[in-house]
Order: structure tokens, then C-alpha cells, then sequence
């Protein structure tokens, strides 16, 4: 005899809407981190990476922090616009624009 269970589905018709709603924000909550206070040591080093990056034409890897939330971006530098303060990373055949602002780390990958 094999037993199928639903998991948390079969509680989900039990609690008011209002309720659902809020552990689905408490669940997403978890996920969520604050900024890294970055420092000017550290935003040397990552103006430093970023530079030696570009010059290389070699894969780096961004970070990101965007709403709670930190993403990771490895490509090639294309392009540095310091006037639109954007990084312009190849990958493959994709281009991706990173805000600078955004940006709180970066390592070259080799």
C-alpha cells in the first residue's frame, strides 16, 4: 500500500486567506538580507577588480544587491559607463547592464 501525501497542501484549505497570504511573506522574509555596508577599502577592491577585469577581458564574477536580495553575475566586461554608471557584462551571447550602485563585490575568476 502506498500512502500519497499532499504535505502542507492538505492544511492550506483549513486557514483563511489572510493568513496564507502572511506565511507566504514570512517564507519569503527568510530569503531577504540587508545591504552589505561597503567601506572604502572595499569599494577600492572592487573598483580595482572590476578595472583589472576589463583590461584582462577575463570572466569576473558581480554581486549584486537588489531588494533584499543578492544576485550573482559571471561574465567578460564589455563596457564601464562611469556618465549612465553602468557595467555592461557579456555573456556568451547575452549582454547584461549592472548598475554600479548596485554592485557589492567582485571577483576576477581564473
Amino acid at each position: 500500500m502506498v500512502v500519497r501525501d499532499r504535505g502542507s497542501k492538505k492544511w492550506v484549505s483549513i486557514f483563511p486567506t489572510e493568513l496564507v497570504t502572511l506565511l507566504h511573506e514570512w517564507r519569503n522574509e527568510d530569503n531577504i538580507t540587508k545591504r552589505p555596508e561597503l567601506d572604502e577599502w572595499d569599494m577600492d577592491m572592487i573598483q580595482e577588480q572590476i578595472g583589472i577585469a576589463r583590461t584582462r577581458q577575463c570572466d569576473i564574477k558581480i554581486t549584486t544587491w537588489q531588494e533584499g536580495l543578492l544576485n550573482e553575475y559571471i561574465g567578460v566586461i564589455g563596457e564601464v559607463n562611469l556618465s549612465t554608471r553602468q557595467i555592461y557584462l557579456e555573456q556568451g551571447p547575452n549582454n547584461m547592464k549592472i548598475l554600479l550602485d548596485e554592485v557589492v563585490g567582485a571577483i576576477i575568476l581564473e
